[in-house]
């Protein structure tokens, strides 16, 4: 006991270093000697694992004691204690070894329930044994593009970095090959290569380790509709780590509640993953160095001027969903940028006060009342000032971005280049927009595109997806920045064709609008192009006569329900989905994924 330090110093894995002694007295008297070492412990060659650790002997030779005390990163790992009673070694022993600490997720009782039971099997070698979640109130093509997002989502996490991923093709399945680390508290690093099986004919994944330093782990599920319309689920997972044991996860039945849902893409950051870290940075990011800044005092000595900006500043900055600056977040996550909480917040500050801008602008054309549940900017302060405050927010946008891009000079002027591009396509598409509404005359399928293509694929998708790849600097930024620009195309009308449908269909207590608002204002949709497209005379005079007015919300819908417009809706976001899935290279089919599951979310 007394050479302990000697002892375990001549283990092949483990090596102690800074060995000191030290003397101190007991309450009883009676003297003891302390002996503090740095540590660094190799385990087997098959785990691969590193980690530093202070070991502390602690003897009380007249009580032939002994207390060793293991601690990393200032955290007890370890605190045993040998006593040499009536010729026996007594040892008592408390081990601390949590190796992967990840976020947890808020649950409620029910899923709580529902997770403690898939922990409570423990069987032989190889197992993988299969159980059926019966999920009543799931649709199983909701389901599964939750799952194909599967691969992206451990770049969420903030303990795992993905290294590389590809596909590669076999047959009819896709094939997805992940390459991750793990970092924990510990500075441990596992690395594992993970391998997604997809067959999108039967819906069914297998996930399995190519390599991996603790051991494998397989699984599978599949999702299918049963005859009485259920969701049903096979899952089955078993992990075989190095050491001589075996965990298969079972559970009995799951209830697909919204609950479930709001966690599976939580853990995607697409809603509300940091959103408050984001929100609570507003002061000190963004209004605080605004209304001290040395370049604007002159006009901000007057009272009366710094308080508009500050009102200006929280009325149209916050209350909205901060979708931009979460795509941004998530985006670099999925990517594996190293990229700091400061910078991602100041740049998607940014995103919020351009869209800000566009918004107040886009309330003075189209007339509205509320935005974000509060009166629109220009009803409280009048048209003028709204314009000029509209500028203005313009302007606060570049200044964050060359704040928190000064010390990336070029990853600065490539985000100023996409921020002006984005901007101009934007205000072209407003004014297509804005000529076209109540004009029969010029409604087309094309023009209606081109709307979509210049005002939404751009600023809700395409430019917070290129200021994301922008900010990781990573090898091949062209070719994703290519086909981000691809992408977007799509998936803006994806998400544009849903909120035209939602308007005329959707529920006003869940959309937050009346039936039928862009009926009434006459804007250019593509329902209206599509029907004016394929109606007879009769209907299509009807169109022309009624579409615009307040009255006329009844009658169009219809005409439009005669048309199958419904159907055609269903049709095209199908199309559409595809399309994304199919065009989106390797490291941004993440990305999609999750973006499809919040709209298919936000249309439910």
């Amino acid at each position: 006991m007394r050479n302990a330090p000697q002892r375990l110093g001549a283990l092949p894995w483990l090596r102690l270093t800074n060995v000191h002694n030290t003397s101190s007295k007991e309450a009883d008297e009676t003297a003891t000697v302390t002996a503090v070492a740095d540590a660094e412990l190799v385990a087997s060659h098959a785990m691969q694992i590193h980690f530093d650790a202070t070991f502390t002997f602690s003897w009380n030779d007249r009580n032939h004691v002994l207390r060793i005390c293991v601690e990393s990163l200032d955290t007890e790992v370890y605190h045993g204690t040998f006593a040499l009673c009536q010729g026996q070694l007594v040892h008592d022993a408390h081990v601390h070894f949590p190796f992967f600490h990840l976020p947890a997720p808020v649950m409620d009782a029910k899923l709580e329930q529902a997770l403690a039971q898939i922990t409570d099997a423990i069987v032989g070698h190889d197992s993988l044994r299969s159980t059926l979640l019966a999920l009543p109130d799931a649709r199983a093509d909701d389901l599964w593009t939750v799952l194909r997002v599967a691969p992206g989502l451990f770049g969420t996490f903030p303990n795992v970095t993905i290294v590389g991923m590809h596909e590669e093709e076999n047959g009819d399945v896709i094939v997805v090959v992940v390459d991750v680390a793990v970092f924990s508290w510990m500075r441990l690093c596992v690395r594992a290569t993970l391998v997604f099986t997809y067959d999108d004919g039967t819906r069914t994944v297998d996930v399995s380790t190519r390599s991996c330093t603790w051991g494998t782990f397989k699984a599978s599920v599949h999702v299918r509709t049963s005859d009485d319309h259920r969701c049903l689920v096979s899952f089955g997972a078993c992990f075989v780590p190095v050491l001589p044991l075996s965990y298969v996860f079972s559970t009995a039945t799951l209830d697909f509640t919204p609950q479930l849902e709001r966690e599976l893409l939580r853990a995607a950051d697409v809603k509300r993953t940091k959103a408050h870290a984001f929100l609570d940075a507003f002061e000190p990011l963004v209004l605080q160095p605004l209304l001290h800044s040395a370049s604007m005092a002159t006009a901000l000595r007057f009272k009366d001027v710094a308080t508009h900006l500050e009102r200006m500043m929280r009325h149209t900055c916050t209350g909205g969903k901060s979708y931009r600056a979460l795509l941004l977040r998530t985006t670099v996550s999925v990517l594996g940028g190293a990229v700091g909480e400061r910078l991602l917040h100041g740049v998607g500050w940014a995103l919020e006060a351009m869209q800000a801008a566009a918004l107040v602008w886009d309330d003075i054309m189209d007339h509205s009342e509320t935005r974000r549940g509060k009166p629109c900017w220009y009803r409280v302060v009048g048209n003028a000032h709204a314009i000029n405050d509209g500028v203005m927010l313009y302007s606060i946008a570049y200044r964050l971005l060359e704040h928190h891009l000064r010390d990336r000079p070029r990853t600065l002027q490539k985000a100023l280049r996409e921020t002006v591009d984005t901007v101009m396509q934007s205000c072209l598409g407003q004014h297509i927009d804005v000529v076209s509404e109540n004009d029969m005359d010029v409604v087309s399928e094309e023009r209606y595109g081109a709307i979509v293509q210049c005002k939404t694929a751009m600023y809700t998708f395409y430019h917070p997806l290129a200021l994301a790849i922008l900010l990781c600097d990573r090898e091949g930024e062209s070719e994703l920045l290519q086909n981000a620009s691809v992408l977007t195309v799509t998936l803006g009308r994806l998400f544009q064709e849903a909120d035209d449908y939602l308007d005329l269909y959707g529920d006003p207590a869940r959309t937050g609008k009346g039936v039928g608002t862009d009926v009434k204002d006459g804007k250019l949709t593509w329902m209206i192009a599509h029907a004016l497209a394929n109606a007879d005379a009769a209907q299509a005079e009807e169109l022309r006569v009624l579409y615009g007015s307040d009255g006329g919300v009844a009658r169009v819908s219809e005409i439009f329900d005669a048309l199958g417009i419904q159907e055609e809706y269903e049709r095209r976001q199908r199309t559409m989905r595809n399309t994304c899935l199919r065009d989106a290279c390797v490291l941004l089919k993440p990305i999609v994924h999750i973006v499809i599951a919040e709209l298919t979310r936000r249309q439910a």
